[in-house]
């Protein structure tokens, strides 16, 4: 690293230590692809024990495609975790129960009921290992959830975690990841769980959603989409095949990773315009698109993370949402002009992300599953490497990929 970069980390240390645990804990939460806000719009209430609740228009959404989507694992969610040391069976099937208890969310189906999905919660739910983690999920019977444990080697083993999008999200995965270090590390020591109750269920925040989407500022977010996007451009991205009838969900995947001069000449560039590193890859993103298609107004499709609430913080459940961006080209601007041209755009959009991607596209006269309104997605994430939890000689750390050609499933 040269003396310029060094000077750069130095200096970012510096600014980190310098603010509030809370304010740190915001800026954790942002950088996790968070939206935080200091107050949530109205409180979250808990409903009565037993209380039905409708989906979220989100979760509506994945419902009825995985209807028409048939017998496809495409919605499944996975984590992987290396396990080394001794490990107790009986421990780590407590702990995963426990956590499947703690969330009403991860012991729901959703089966269908005078024509639409209603969740139905079952009051127990215990999972077994291992579990057959591709197979597709059943929506109308449930588990929503399965998990896995294979055998590496004599003091290695890997635990695979699945469950299906409709009742988690990438930050859920954070949540489990804490919750089953914190019982592991109790039931292994002969104590009780030390968790405290959590505050409000999924349900609960699904009927504030239901009852926000009736308020003025759910109709003045309306009134926001409508005159930002009064007409849709078109990407027209190049393609050297045919776009198919049917969607066959068969993709790649391309990894790569940036030089460390080029990446801390990004960090200083976000860091003299006061720009997030999101807004400055969603910029080189936009002209890269322009690159391919000639156009000047690039429309992104961009999920959020709408825990706004702090009690959603600590919940496993499906809170992503979908917005717009629109990114301007037009007259060539400097790449410092359209940075800052994309952060206030990225401010406005924040600010008007709580309503469904679905309603705004019905709102916006678009064709309901969004085939229109999205041509390309960016998701912006910062998986910063959480430091291995060692519970009584057990360490358990993300499993990295390339060791599973070793895995094998237990007998």
């Amino acid at each position: 690293m040269d003396q310029s970069s060094t000077q750069f980390s130095e200096h970012l240390k510096e600014r980190m230590a310098r603010l509030s645990p809370a304010r740190r804990d915001q800026l954790d939460r942002r950088m996790r692809g968070e939206v935080v806000e200091a107050q949530a719009r109205g409180p979250v209430l808990r409903r009565r024990n037993g209380a039905d609740y409708p989906l979220s228009p989100e979760q509506e959404h994945l419902w009825l495609v995985h209807q028409l989507g048939g017998e496809t694992h495409y919605l499944n969610l996975s984590h992987g975790y290396l396990l080394e040391g001794p490990l107790d069976i009986g421990c780590l099937e407590r702990a995963l129960n426990e956590i499947v208890r703690r969330h009403e969310n991860l012991r729901t189906a959703f089966p269908e009921v005078n024509g639409r999905p209603q969740p139905v919660i079952s009051p127990d739910l215990l999972l077994s290992l291992p579990a057959n983690i591709c197979r597709p999920f059943d929506l109308f019977h449930g588990p929503l959830i399965r998990a896995t444990i294979y055998k590496l080697g004599e003091r290695e083993h890997a635990l695979l975690v699945t469950m299906h999008h409709i009742v988690g999200d990438r930050v859920s995965f954070d949540v489990l990841n804490k919750e089953l270090a914190v019982l592991y590390h109790a039931y292994s020591q002969g104590a009780p769980s030390p968790l405290p109750v959590l505050p409000i269920q999924y349900g609960d925040f699904a009927i504030w959603l239901s009852e926000w989407m009736k308020s003025g500022e759910a109709a003045r977010q309306v009134d926001y989409w409508r005159k930002t996007f009064p007409e849709l451009p078109r990407l027209n991205l190049p393609a050297d095949l045919p776009r198919t009838q049917s969607k066959t969900f068969r993709a790649g995947r391309l990894t790569w990773q940036l030089e460390e001069p080029f990446w801390q000449a990004l960090n200083a560039i976000a860091l003299s315009e006061k720009v997030t590193r999101f807004v400055v890859f969603l910029a080189l993103y936009a002209l890269f698109l322009r690159a391919h298609t000639e156009t000047d107004e690039i429309v992104i499709a961009v999920p959020v993370s709408n825990r706004k609430h702090v009690e959603t913080h600590d919940l496993i459940g499906y809170f992503l949402n979908t917005v717009l961006f629109r990114v301007s080209l037009a007259g060539s601007p400097s790449f410092r002009r359209l940075l800052q041209q994309t952060r206030d755009f990225s401010l406005e959009v924040l600010a008007n992300s709580d309503l469904p991607f679905e309603y705004v596209l019905h709102e916006l006269a678009l064709e309901a599953s969004g085939a229109v309104a999205v041509e390309t997605v960016y998701a912006y994430t910062n998986d910063f490497a959480e430091p291995a939890s060692r519970n009584v000689g057990l360490t358990i750390r993300p499993l990295n990929p390339v060791k599973s050609s070793r895995i094998q499933e237990r007998e």
